[in-house]
């Protein structure tokens, strides 16, 4: 069985099991185990991959957002999405969106490209974020020029531009931009700046 939901991608996720036909998104259910509903079910409540940030509409503006790449999406990270969810209800019921990586950013810069050793590949990551409540996955494609963006630019197109953010959720050990020239005082200050919360 499967659910039909309209879609938030422009590109087949064939690789993913997930087909694209006349604009709208099947979602298998070996992908999404725990929808166990009928065609025609509203995707109001159905978590929504977003292939690139110009795939972003209304529906996940003004979100509260983490990121990182959750390898594995281990309870370690529950605390994560717990705190997503407060931050949700706090800003009346903000939409909560992740912002990942495909392929693994530490796979793309290694110098010989070699298949880094994860926990899971990123069908069974998008399962596992489904599972645990967020509204919104943001796919970023990790290429060259994802690699040389820098910190500032990085804010100013996905979290700003893209994502009108309300709250941006990170760890400590946070690095983002051209060589990890940013980490999270950098994005406190530019939150600051811009006027959201980190």
């Amino acid at each position: 069985s499967s659910i039909l939901i309209k879609s938030y991608s422009f590109r087949p996720l064939r690789r993913f099991g997930i087909k694209l036909s006349s604009g709208l998104l099947l979602f298998h259910t070996a992908i999404f185990p725990r929808c166990g509903f009928g065609i025609g079910w509203s995707c109001a409540s159905v978590m929504v991959i977003i292939r690139g940030s110009t795939n972003v509409t209304s529906r996940f503006t003004k979100a509260v957002v983490t990121i990182g790449n959750f390898d594995g999406v281990h309870c370690g990270h529950q605390a994560i999405f717990t705190r997503l969810s407060s931050l949700s209800r706090l800003h009346d019921g903000a939409p909560r969106v992740v912002i990942t990586f495909e392929p693994h950013p530490r796979q793309f810069l290694s110098a010989n490209k070699t298949i880094l050793a994860r926990i899971t590949g990123l069908r069974a990551k998008i399962r596992r974020l489904e599972e645990v409540g967020v509204d919104g996955v943001l796919v970023l494609g990790f290429s060259h020029p994802l690699a040389t963006l820098s910190a500032a630019d990085f804010v100013q197109r996905y979290l700003i531009h893209g994502l009108e953010v309300r709250e941006v959720l990170v760890g400590e050990n946070f690095r983002f931009g051209s060589g990890g020239q940013g980490n999270l005082e950098t994005m406190r200050k530019m939150g600051e700046i811009a006027g959201f919360g980190v």
